[in-house]
Formats: C-alpha cells, sequence, structure tokens
C-alpha cells in the first residue's frame, strides 16, 4: 500500500491501520499522524482504518490517498519494501518512511526503528509515541 498524503485535522489525532495476516492470523497495528509513511507492505489479508480525534473536530477529521498494489508470491516473500530512494525501511521490512523522519524524536515505525541508532544523546528529550513515553523501552 502506497500512501500518497495524509493531512490529519490536529497532531494529536491519530489515523491507525491494523492489518491481519491471513499467513500467520496475527495482527500488526500502524498508527499514522503525517504524511511521512510512505510505503506499508502487506501480504494478504485484512487492513482495517480507525480515525481517533477529540469531540472538537473543526474540519474534516482527516483526508488519505493511498494506492494498493497486488504483490506477485516472490515479492510478498522477499521482504523487499517497495520505498522509494530517500525513504527508510523501517526494522520490520513492513513500512517505510521518508528519511526526513528519521531521527526527529517522533516515532513514524511501528516498531520505534526510526528512533533508534541515532547517535549522540537522542533519546534524553521528551520521546512520546501515543503518549507513552519510550525513553525506557528496550531496542
Amino acid at each position: 500500500m502506497q500512501v500518497n498524503s495524509l493531512e490529519i485535522e490536529h497532531p494529536w489525532d491519530t489515523l491507525t491501520v491494523t492489518y491481519q495476516s491471513e499467513l500467520t492470523n496475527s495482527d500488526v497495528t500502524f498508527r499514522l499522524k503525517n504524511s511521512h509513511v510512505t510505503y506499508l507492505q502487506l501480504t494478504a489479508g485484512t487492513v482495517s482504518l480507525a480515525f481517533c480525534a477529540d469531540l472538537m473536530e473543526q474540519n474534516q477529521g482527516f483526508a488519505i490517498d493511498a494506492r494498493i498494489y497486488p504483490l506477485n508470491d516472490s515479492e510478498s516473500t522477499s521482504g523487499l519494501l517497495c520505498g522509494g530512494a530517500d525513504d527508510f525501511i523501517c526494522a520490520s521490512g513492513l513500512q517505510s518512511i521518508s528519511s526526513l523522519a528519521r531521527c526527529d524524536h517522533v516515532i513514524d515505525c511501528h516498531d520505534f526503528s526510526d528512533e533508534t541508532e541515532c547517535g549522540g544523546n537522542h533519546f534524553r528529550g521528551n520521546m512520546k509515541n501515543n503518549q507513552k513515553d519510550i525513553n525506557s523501552l528496550p531496542f
């Protein structure tokens, strides 16, 4: 799935993409807050979208422009993600984000890998994902 654009009304609102694989019968959740996520590579399964916002919706809530492309069997099992030349591929191999979003103190990868191995005192700031302090999470 290629995410061309995503606009969310407020920074605290979240569009959650939940994917359930037919092969492993497991769920993976991606929380999208901006257009930094460029691709999600998902094999056969079910995808659902849920928008979480406060009660003060002033505009449209969210708008997403996405394209879904079928993968052949070799592509879906190879682990190769269809990211752009400037994209960062998350450690899981299921997601890619804009390279500009790497090490920016905002978690974009569902596995937090865009904020790891950033060097120096990267984790000394207040890093949060979904209102949870991630400074103490194991990486």
